[in-house]
């Protein structure tokens, strides 16, 4: 009877150590995706599509520069934006995005450049939760999720 007990112990402990291990994935995959079917759908970025290798660390920060000419339109800066993104929420003064590296916060001013595709201006109230935007500017924070504005470019769904 003691033998049994012992292993019923063991067992408890096994099952508690696997329970642990699954939450703390759980945990760790949400914070990266958020609960919702948006930030599960950002997570196949056209790079994992293409079987291209995006930078990691330091270099993920800095804005990646494209020189082929006739990729530059005329009022953006060279390069690729630094975040491209769904539109979760928008407040007065920051859009929070759903990207694929996770949420990703965009602050912005008056002398922040708002833009549809084809270049014309256009006003925050006519960006939407649900758009797709890509973002020029500088980050804040070493960390990456925080974004100071400099051009916004709102992109055509596939639906418009």
């Amino acid at each position: 009877m003691k033998n049994n007990r012992w292993l019923i112990i063991i067992g408890l402990g096994i099952f508690i150590m696997m329970c642990s291990i699954a939450s703390f994935s759980v945990g760790v995959y949400v914070g990266e995706h958020g609960w919702t079917k948006d930030g599960v759908e950002m997570t196949k970025p056209e790079m994992q599509r293409n079987n291209q290798q995006q930078p990691n660390g330091p270099q993920a920060l800095q804005p990646q520069q494209n020189n082929d000419p006739e990729s530059i339109k005329p009022g953006l800066p060279p390069g690729r934006p630094q975040v491209i993104g769904k539109i979760q929420r928008i407040s007065n003064q920051a859009i929070d995005l759903i990207t694929k590296d996770g949420p990703r916060q965009i602050t912005f001013s008056d002398t922040t450049n708002i833009q549809n595709q084809a270049g014309n201006d256009i006003r925050i109230q006519q960006l939407n939760k649900g758009d797709n935007i890509a973002v020029f500017g500088t980050f804040t924070n070493g960390d990456g999720k925080s974004l100071q504005a400099e051009i916004i470019i709102k992109i055509p769904t596939k639906d418009q």
